[in-house]
């Protein structure tokens, strides 16, 4: 495995080559694509659709238990009649007394939906832990944000060939693996997890390379990328003399981070000058 070259160019003197990415004939292999913006489910919508009929119900129930707690209020008559017994005074009393205790009940339960409405409120208003929305590869490489992953399909290898306008003495590269995609877990023990990209093989004009290849060809320069160097986006030089004429560079991702099941990037950047172009 080669060893990367930390001082072989002083990398300040290279910009991201952005503007020479050939994005139409740029493809990656084993990377899952994004679904249909029309099937994802939207959450708001169907809580919001639910909400007017759950309003409905919880005032009809309110509306019967405070029809309920009312005591019976007998209408007044102009002969009250002979004085009331103490079996009827008891009667009234008990009467009075079981409308109090159901009265106090409907507010206990009341009291205890309140609090469970808060506390699902809460929940809801919960800022989430940040996740990107699956990419292309063509997204990664026009983003300048970290929101977006490209992410492997069938296990943890991706195979990345990036296509130039026209030759480029490329200098260096970088990947940002910081946010995963939504809906995978980071833990290596759990299914379908995923993790940054670790081992990366780097080959330079073999635009016709596969999975059987990368194993039968001899890469250009390999890295070991570090936890650091994916979430910083450190630049990883290159020897110049095999990438001096890069009309196209291949990286085979052939390792991540954890062992993980897939392997994921944010963003994919280029780094060197382009020559000059003659008629």
């Amino acid at each position: 495995m080669g060893l990367e070259p930390r001082d072989l160019h002083n990398q300040s003197e290279f910009t991201e080559i952005w503007d020479a990415l050939d994005l139409t004939s740029s493809v990656a292999l084993n990377a899952r694509q994004p679904a249909p913006s029309a099937s994802r489910p939207s959450a708001a919508a169907s809580t919001a659709a639910a909400a007017p009929g759950q309003g409905r119900d919880t005032a009809a129930d309110a509306e019967g238990a405070a029809a309920c707690a009312l005591p019976a209020v007998s209408r007044p008559t102009e002969d009250a009649g002979p004085p009331a017994s103490e079996a009827s005074l008891s009667g009234a009393a008990d009467a009075v007394a079981a409308n109090t205790g159901s009265t106090n009940a409907l507010e206990q339960t009341g009291a205890s939906r309140a609090a469970e409405d808060l506390q699902a409120d809460a929940a809801a208003s919960a800022v989430p832990a940040a996740s990107a929305e699956i990419a292309t590869l063509q997204q990664i490489l026009r983003t300048r944000e970290g929101n977006l992953a490209l992410v492997s399909d069938v296990d943890e290898q991706l195979l990345i060939n990036v296509c130039f306008k026209q030759p480029i003495r490329l200098a260096s590269f970088s990947i940002i693996a910081s946010t995963p995609p939504a809906g995978f877990p980071t833990n290596s023990d759990e299914e379908d997890s995923v993790a940054a990209p670790m081992l990366v093989k780097v080959y330079c004009n073999k635009s016709a390379i596969n999975f059987c290849g990368v194993f039968d060809e001899a890469c250009a320069f390999s890295v070991q990328l570090t936890a650091e160097d994916v979430i910083s986006g450190r630049r990883i030089a290159l020897p110049g003399s095999k990438f001096h004429m890069c009309s196209s560079a291949q990286l085979f991702v052939q390792e991540n981070q954890t062992g993980a099941t897939y392997t994921y990037l944010n963003r994919l950047n280029f780094y060197g000058v382009a020559h000059k172009r003659y008629s």
